[in-house]
């Protein structure tokens, strides 16, 4: 076993605590984290080329002798120095950055080789700041190691010799440990694998007689150990827990009809296919005493709420507390609207716990909860601070689960864990998963998919236009806004900001006052107090608002059957699943929508991509897979939060006939004590998934 890969960077001979900081910068912060840092280039130093072959563009290496020294003064120094291999005018070398120790080592009769780019000059080919060796024997110039020169993505204040000088270092450090080698030998067979310390070095001292082009290659035997590890890194460490998990006891929640009956009586729709189906799968897992992971995923307006308050409606008839966290203030006040409605025909009390409630309020609820009077709370990040306290809390209910850290779900699971017994868990997502994302990611749960929309939605039908035709839309707004149709204009900033031309909310606010003045026209972002929040957002649900300027913050949870019309303000600053996210906000009545994507010219090429897919699809799944090729699964995930998804070298979307071929290795690397080897070092200085 390697303790070495697992230490901090500056365990490295050479890396020092300042250097390690600034390796931070690269995602470096263990000697894996080092060596895992892979080459983008190699460049073979070996090949010399004569001087007379020499043109524009080449990378090559040259020796020759020093013929003249030249430093001349223009608006800065420059350092020139002439060589010669005897075959055509000499090579000239040109130093901008300079300083005395240099202009002392370049002496006339003295030998240099050379590695550089050749650019054609006015006084013939030239190298500038080329890679060189000083020596003084014609005949014994520097040994050549027949070793290829690896290039690396660098940070300021950490060179590439630094860097290739560290994984040097490291590379030595590690062939005095002991490997133990982790894979089966089966599954080194059948995908040709060297071991790891033998990866590691053909990848950072790759021999000349190795194809450049090969090494570069992604699925390079070396490269693709290392695919193959970090993919099995995340299965399994899920898997593990999963195992872990089904060892834990927890609350039994029997199935009442009745209790369903009542469910559906307060439901103004009839549930489709998809709900009743998942409605069971969940009701299944919690009648069982391992406590229930589920991920529950549907489409934007598919009823991930009707399904949350018909597994809490189980929970609370087997006499459990049932806690709903969600990530922002404006939809825990949505959810807790709904669902007091709801619960309240049953008589069932459901309370709201936020941040900004005043302290009595506060110290009300919390009581309540403790002392078991509240059957149902919605809140925000509040629901796990220290001094809230459940009686028996049985199922904790996770809305837009991306957007939490691993650590903040496990903080609110803890504290339903009393004698032994631990809460259920319903994480829901309105951003429908990739298949290979949910087979690393999510592999520790069980999913839940609700595929289908409710009976009577009209497709919103979505256009893609530049700014230039701004006026054109606003001119159609007053005859949108007629037969109590309501529109949408979603901004991204809340304030002016010198770094971007978005529009932001209050500028389009005012603008579209004074241009639309029989209209009614309200703001709504972040920084409104929630008690005009609510005014507000009463207002447009009521239809006395016909167009809402909106940040963000409308993404989700806000449900305006008569909003029939979104625009989008620089949609191609959104990634795809955000977008998909906002339009769903309109088409939930029985009218046609649609949804205006605004851009402002020029257009790259990968905006141009992103927005055609919304404007050809309002299939979330397949947006979602769009999303994962283009931005990753990090982004895709939310915000980069500490123990979610981070990989350094697998591609899900490349690699994933990979994904489902590794299954068949799960069950003999679960059950060998050596797996924790690969798991300390994939996972060794992120959160582990015990609490969750």
């Amino acid at each position: 076993m390697s303790k070495f890969l697992n230490l901090p960077v500056d365990a490295v001979p050479s890396v020092g605590k300042t250097t390690a900081t600034k390796l931070k910068k690269l995602n470096i912060t263990t000697v894996f984290d080092l060596l895992m840092h892979m080459p983008k280039a190699y460049q073979n130093h070996t090949i010399i080329t004569p001087i007379a072959k020499l043109y524009p563009m080449l990378q090559t290496s040259v020796i020759g002798e020093i013929l003249h020294i030249n430093t001349k003064q223009t608006s800065h120094k420059i350092l020139e120095c002439f060589i010669t291999d005897n075959t055509a005018a000499p090579l000239i070398l040109r130093f901008f950055h300079f300083g005395l120790n240099l202009q002392q080592q370049l002496k006339v009769g003295k030998y240099v080789k050379v590695w550089g780019q050749v650019r054609a000059g006015f006084k013939g080919h030239e190298m500038t700041h080329p890679e060189m060796q000083i020596y003084d024997d014609k005949n014994n110039p520097p040994k050549n190691d027949n070793i290829l020169y690896s290039i690396y993505p660098t940070t300021a204040g950490v060179s590439q010799k630094q860097l290739q000088k560290f994984i040097k270092n490291a590379l030595i450090e590690l062939k005095k440990e002991s490997l133990t080698e982790i894979f089966p030998a089966e599954l080194l067979v059948e995908y040709a694998l060297n071991n790891l310390y033998n990866s590691l070095l053909n990848i950072h001292r790759a021999t000349t007689n190795n194809d450049i082009e090969n090494l570069l290659e992604p699925y390079n035997k070396n490269k693709l150990r290392f695919i193959i590890e970090e993919l099995l890194s995340h299965q399994l460490i899920r898997l593990k827990d999963n195992k872990r998990n089904n060892e834990l006891p927890s609350a039994k929640i029997k199935f009442s009809q009745s209790q369903y009956d009542k469910t559906l009586q307060v439901f103004e729709y009839l549930p489709t296919d998809a709900q009743t189906k998942v409605i069971n799968e969940i009701c299944n897992d919690m009648n069982v005493s391992p406590p229930m992971i589920r991920l529950l995923q549907g489409d934007v307006g598919s009823g991930k709420t009707f399904v949350a308050f018909a597994a809490a409606m189980q929970v609370i008839k087997n006499g459990f507390q049932v806690a709903m966290m969600v990530p922002t203030e404006i939809l825990s006040e949505q959810h807790y609207k709904v669902f007091s409605v709801w619960f309240d025909k049953l008589d069932i009390s459901c309370e709201l716990l936020y941040s900004s409630m005043r302290v009595k309020k506060k110290q009300q609820v919390l009581l309540d909860l403790l002392n078991n009077k509240i059957k149902f709370i919605v809140g925000t990040h509040s629901l796990i601070q220290k001094n809230v306290e459940f009686s028996n809390l049985g199922l904790v209910i996770i809305d837009e689960q991306h957007r939490f850290g691993v650590s903040q779900r496990a903080d609110l699971i803890k504290k339903g864990k009393k004698e032994q017994i631990h809460p259920h868990q319903l994480l829901m997502s309105a951003t429908p998963i990739p298949r290979t994302l949910a087979q690393t990611h999510y592999a520790n749960m069980n999913l839940s998919v609700i595929d289908e929309l409710p009976q009577g939605r009209v497709p919103i039908i979505t256009a893609v236009m530049s700014d230039h035709k701004r006026a054109q839309i606003l001119e159609k707004l007053n005859h949108h806004c007629t037969d109590n149709k309501q529109v949408y204009w979603v901004c991204t900033l809340i304030t002016e900001s010198e770094h971007l031309q978005n529009e932001n909310a209050e500028q389009t606010y005012q603008d579209l006052t004074d241009n639309l003045p029989n209209l009614s026209i309200a703001l709504l972002h972040g920084k409104i107090k929630s008690i005009e929040k609510d005014v507000i957002m009463q207002n447009f649900k009521s239809g006395k608002v016909d167009i809402l300027v909106a940040t963000t913050v409308i993404e989700v949870g806000v449900d305006v059957p008569n909003a029939s019309l979104m625009i989008i303000e620089d949609a191609n600053r959104f990634g795809l699943s955000q977008l998909h996210q906002l339009r769903g906000r309109v088409g939930r009545g029985n009218k046609q929508s649609y949804c205006i994507l605004l851009y402002k010219n020029p257009l790259g090429e990968n905006s141009r991509a992103r927005l055609k897919i919304m404007r050809e699809t309002t299939d979330g799944f397949k947006i979602a897979e769009e999303d994962l090729k283009i931005r990753g699964p990090g982004e895709l995930l939310g915000t980069k939060q500490k123990g979610e998804l981070e990989l350094k070298i697998l591609d899900l979307k490349r690699d994933e006939k990979i994904i489902n071929s590794i299954k068949k290795y799960h069950i003999g690397m679960l059950e060998n004590p050596a797996t924790d080897e690969l798991l300390n070092r994939w996972f060794s200085h992120k959160i582990t998934y015990k609490d969750i």
